[in-house]
């Protein structure tokens, strides 16, 4: 397979430079990372995952973090050795992943400049003149309730030069982290990866983190991790999104505000949420039982019961249960109505359509009750494997999926503080989808 780039050097464990191997870092065209070494180290064996450090050609420091053997010889294991690298930094030595930590963090990720919609450069033309002016827009700050900040800057790349006879120019922007206290690499990757769900959820693609680099004292430290490929990524054009930043550009401060607090009261739904858009080679089956457990626990956790309404059913299903004289099947019955109590699942669909303003117009359904049973059914159905009755057919259950992909934006979009005709608005047009 071909490779992107290549680094070659010496490499060796934390604390034990005196035994250093030959080596060629590798990265290939699927973003993949591996280190071949001309020998293996002394003590490290196939089921440990470990650090490596290196002082490459031209003298700088690298460290290699999570890095698991690939292939070694089973009979003289310090024979060439092959490791698969889960991520590395450039600029500074680190002995354990857990040591490395960071108070800020810089990154790019597609489909960014898109999501601006604020081309920064200007064109004019005379008759012996051509003209291109370049301005940087105002950057773009927020705070998280978490306590840091979030700002995106844009540039030009490449720094303007005088043009031999051709030259290409784009616009690059960098979204940075900066905290109050320096976190280590794997709460910066949580924090990336729910700024990258709004970006997911507003362009309605998946969006992959590139480019990251740090600075430490005056050093800038580039990274690397294996992530989806960015050449793979589907191109999003403006009007296809959900929303761009120039929809949102007077409410992102409370916005992204209200997502992070959102998203780390409901992070488990989420998570099951926006790992649709993770493949796209889900079976439709597949989204839409996703779609079913997503709708279901978000309902109960926006939409739980009161404690009066809870009581009342709990004291009701307890009358029935005390009037049952069999102790057999009085145990039978109270263990099979544990959760008597809650909304069943066809309860919660149905008040989250009654609940919202799009069912008829957006969602062109008839009747909510109906398509509650229909979606219960289907659920049923593919959950439990049911014998008897007939699937739903390929196309309706694709359609239904839609549907409750739309159900799903309209209140996600609630969360963080877009009106219901705001909502509405953004969802009757063509947009892009993870399905």
């Amino acid at each position: 397979m071909n490779s992107l780039l290549e680094y070659k050097g010496e490499f060796f464990l934390p604390n034990k430079e005196e035994h250093k191997a030959y080596g060629i870092l590798t990265i290939d065209a699927k973003e993949n990372i591996s280190l071949e070494l001309n020998k293996g180290f002394p003590g490290v064996y196939s089921s440990d995952s470990i650090t490596i450090l290196g002082i490459l050609e031209n003298g700088q420091k690298i460290t290699l973090l999570q890095c698991d053997i690939s292939h070694f010889s089973p009979t003289d294991p310090l024979d060439r050795t092959g490791y698969t690298v889960k991520g590395f930094i450039r600029g500074l030595h680190f002995n354990s992943f857990d040591e490395v930590r960071f108070d800020n963090i810089s990154f790019r990720c597609t489909n960014l400049e898109a999501w601006l919609d604020n081309c920064g450069f200007k064109y004019n033309r005379s008759a012996k003149t051509v003209s291109l002016k370049y301005t940087p827009s105002n950057p773009i700050n927020a705070t998280t309730t978490e306590g840091f900040e979030i700002s995106i800057k844009t540039h030009v790349y490449p720094a303007p030069i005088p043009p031999s006879t051709e030259v290409t120019f784009t616009e690059r922007a960098y979204v940075t982290f900066s905290f109050k206290q320096a976190i280590g690499l794997d709460e910066i990757q949580q924090k990336q990866f729910v700024f990258m769900s709004f970006l997911d959820m507003a362009i309605g693609r998946k969006q992959t983190v590139f480019e990251d680099y740090a600075v430490v004292g005056r050093e800038k430290i580039n990274m690397r991790f294996v992530r989806c490929n960015v050449n793979e990524i589907e191109k999003a054009s403006p009007h296809r999104m959900l929303f761009t930043f120039r929809d949102i550009r007077k409410g992102w401060p409370n916005k992204i505000k209200k997502w992070f607090e959102s998203y780390r009261q409901k992070k488990l739904i989420y998570d099951w949420y926006f790992s649709l858009c993770l493949s796209k080679n889900n079976f439709v089956e597949q989204n839409f039982l996703h779609l079913s457990q997503f709708l279901e626990s978000y309902h109960r956790k926006t939409y739980p019961l009161s404690k009066e309404e809870s009581k009342k059913r709990r004291d009701r299903i307890k009358n029935i249960l005390d009037n049952i004289s069999d102790k057999k099947d009085k145990k039978y019955l109270t263990e099979k109505t544990a959760f008597a109590h809650e909304d069943s699942f066809k309860e919660r669909i149905l008040d989250l359509l009654n609940k919202c303003t799009i069912s008829k117009e957006i969602l062109s359904i008839k009747d909510n009750n109906s398509f509650a049973n229909k979606i219960r059914d289907a659920r049923n159905y593919y959950t439990h494997l049911k014998t008897e009755g007939l699937p739903t057919p390929f196309y309706e259950l694709m359609d239904t999926s839609i549907q409750m992909n739309k159900l799903a934006k309209y209140y996600l979009l609630g969360e963080i503080a877009f009106t219901k005709k705001e909502r509405s608005k953004m969802l009757v047009k063509p947009i892009n989808n993870f399905l």
